[in-house]
């Protein structure tokens, strides 16, 4: 059995659907899981990203499934006009490096897989879970992370 639940944190909405342009996304340098330099930037992120989160293994998987995976919208806030990325900072990683080479570092570049145009141009922007601050995503993100989503039992399966 599967339970899911949702604190109530005071708000009525906790977030709303968008389009936005992959590329307009923002990497969140406060990202608990990467053990980067004081105020990272987007560079540091990635690069981080592929030594220490199978970022090229994900790459591989996501050009090879050549779709993005129904129900797994990335979860973002604006902070000071930028797209804060608050839950699917790896595939925003591998999608932006897809769009852009350039932001491959130039040691993995020939390794990174290279997308079709159909996925390519469906990357290009993506529906978001717009949440209107950190703390609101919180709850959502600690069941995720911490909580975790139900494995199916070996009967199940």
């Amino acid at each position: 059995m599967c339970v899911f639940f949702i604190l109530n944190v005071g708000v009525s909405k906790m977030f709303k659907m968008a389009d936005v342009s992959t590329l307009d996304l923002h990497l969140d340098e406060s990202n608990p899981r990467f053990w980067v330099n004081v105020n990272p930037s987007q560079e540091d992120i990635m690069k981080y990203m592929i030594n220490h989160e199978k970022l090229l293994v994900l790459a591989n998987s996501i050009t090879n499934m050549n779709t993005l995976l129904p129900g797994e919208r990335v979860i973002i806030f604006k902070d000071g006009g930028e797209n804060i990325v608050l839950e699917g900072n790896r595939r925003t990683c591998v999608y932006q490096m897809l769009l852009n080479r350039e932001l491959i570092p130039a040691e993995i570049r020939t390794a990174f897989p290279v997308a079709k145009d159909e996925f390519l141009k469906e990357i290009s922007k993506i529906s978001v879970d717009v949440v209107n601050n950190r703390q609101e995503a919180m709850t959502f993100l600690a069941a995720r992370h911490i909580v975790g989503v139900e494995k199916w039992s070996s009967v199940t399966k």
